[in-house]
């Protein structure tokens, strides 16, 4: 596509997808929904993965 990684943002569910996005140079918001809703512990590992954002529900998110 062309597109720089910085100008790029990632949305992801897993820590693995975190990390890697975060270590391409991408802006990654963390999608903490049905499984993972209301775990504090979760959250705070998407965080300390660099997650830039955290929502949990696709349908009234607007970016930053």
């Amino acid at each position: 596509m062309q597109t720089p990684a910085n100008k790029c943002i990632v949305i992801e569910d897993s820590l693995d997808g975190i990390k890697g996005g975060k270590s391409a140079g991408m802006k990654v918001f963390a999608y903490v929904g049905a499984q993972a809703n209301h775990n504090p512990q979760y959250i705070q590992q998407c965080l300390t993965s660099g997650a830039d954002n955290i929502f949990n529900n696709m349908k009234t998110y607007t970016l930053p």
